[in-house]
């Protein structure tokens, strides 16, 4: 779980979050403060997963293009 943390010191506990855009700025929509503001993450992000796949699963549109 993820701590998230508002500006006017109120604090929400977060499992499962939803990402979306508002006024340009990313925000998690479940981090919605009662005063208005969206909470900020305690945790430093540290970047996006590496998902490594196989060369068979990514090279399946060539065998489709070429059956005859």
């Amino acid at each position: 779980m993820t701590l998230y943390q508002c500006n006017c010191g109120a604090t929400k506990e977060l499992n499962k979050t939803t990402i979306c855009v508002v006024n340009g700025k990313v925000q998690v929509k479940e981090a919605l403060c009662d005063c208005g503001e969206y909470m900020q993450s305690t945790k430093e992000f540290s970047g996006y997963p590496t998902i490594i796949r196989p060369d068979s699963d990514t090279n399946h549109t060539k065998n489709l293009h070429n059956n005859k």
